[in-house]
């Protein structure tokens, strides 16, 4: 299973990657609700593929809880921007 951010799906889809990434790895592709929200405020060239590949469960759309107690950066973003660790 990979997580992917609002940034690496635009950028895999703008690079032609993310349906050969898509229909190559076996395990589960999963973003969060709001990555989903964040990629379709604006329409760009990659959004209809992206909405495809999430029809087709290709990638999946799931609640992702945020890992706790994994590395400074990562503390550090939660604290700016108001994620909470369980």
């Amino acid at each position: 299973m990979i997580v992917l951010d609002a940034s690496t799906i635009i950028l895999l889809g703008k690079i032609n990657l993310l349906e050969t990434f898509g229909l190559t790895f076996s395990g589960r592709v999963l973003i969060s609700k709001k990555v989903r929200d964040e990629i379709s405020i604006k329409e760009t060239e990659e959004n209809p593929l992206i909405v495809k590949l999430i029809e087709d469960e290709k990638i999946r759309v799931s609640k992702v809880n945020p890992v706790r107690n994994s590395s400074p950066a990562i503390a550090g973003l939660e604290t700016e921007r108001g994620i909470k660790s369980r």
